[in-house]
C-alpha cells in the first residue's frame, strides 16, 4: 500500500464515519483510540493484511475470524500490518497512535515508526485545535531535519514515511506525507 492510498482510504474512512455508522469524537481517549484502530483494521482487511496489535479495539469476534489474519500480539508498534507471501516477511506497515495532543508524546511515538524496517511507516497524532495543525507539523519537520542521521531508514530513499494529524474539533483530518530520502513532511490532503 502506497503512502497516497493509505491517506485516501483513512480520511475517506474518518470522513464517512466509519464501522458502525459514525466516529464520536467526544468519545473518551480508548473509546476514541477503539474507533480509530477500527477503521486501521478495516483498511488493513481490504488488502488481505494480518494485523497484529495487542488490544482487540472491537475487532471481530477471533474465533470466527478467518485465521490468519489477526494476531493478539504487539511487537513495538501499536499495529503492524504483514503481507505473508514467500518466506520471508516485512512488515507492510507500522502504526503509532497518540491520542495525546502534545507534541512531544507525538514525536515519541514518530520516532518508534522512524527505526522501523517496513514499507511503510504511520503515525497518527491530535491537536487540540485546527490552528495547531501547522504549529505541530513545524515542529515535527525541524526534529526529522535534526535527526535524520539517527534514524537512517528515515532518510535513506528506503521508505516512504507518513504523519497524520487530526484535529477533533470539529472532526478534521490532514493527511502529510514525507517522501523517501526527504527529511520534511507535506501537506497531502485536507477533509
Amino acid at each position: 500500500m502506497t503512502p497516497d492510498r493509505f491517506i485516501d482510504a483513512f480520511l475517506a474512512a474518518l470522513s464517512a464515519g466509519s464501522r458502525a455508522g459514525s466516529l464520536n469524537v467526544d468519545a473518551e481517549t480508548s473509546e476514541w483510540s477503539e474507533q480509530v484502530f477500527g477503521v486501521l483494521f478495516d483498511i488493513a482487511m481490504t488488502q488481505n493484511y494480518i494485523v497484529c496489535t495487542e488490544e482487540d479495539y472491537g475487532f471481530p469476534d477471533r474465533k470466527s475470524f478467518k485465521r490468519g489474519h489477526w494476531e493478539n500480539e504487539e511487537f513495538l508498534w501499536d499495529m503492524t500490518w504483514y503481507d505473508r507471501k514467500g518466506d520471508y516477511v516485512l512488515p507492510v506497515a507500522v502504526i503509532e497512535n497518540e491520542n495525546k495532543p502534545d507534541v512531544h508524546e507525538l514525536l515519541t511515538d514518530l520516532a518508534k515508526t522512524w527505526a522501523a524496517a517496513a514499507k511503510l511507516r504511520i503515525g497518527i497524532g491530535y491537536v487540540e485545535h485546527a490552528d495547531a495543525v501547522l504549529k505541530t507539523l513545524a515542529q515535527v519537520n525541524k526534529v526529522m531535519a535534526e535527526t535524520a542521521d539517527l534514524f537512517p531508514g528515515a532518510s535513506s530513499g528506503v521508505n516512504d514515511v507518513l504523519v497524520l494529524i487530526v484535529a477533533h474539533e470539529p472532526l478534521v483530518a490532514h493527511g502529510f506525507i514525507r517522501r523517501a530520502g526527504s527529511t520534511q513532511y507535506v501537506p497531502y490532503a485536507a477533509i
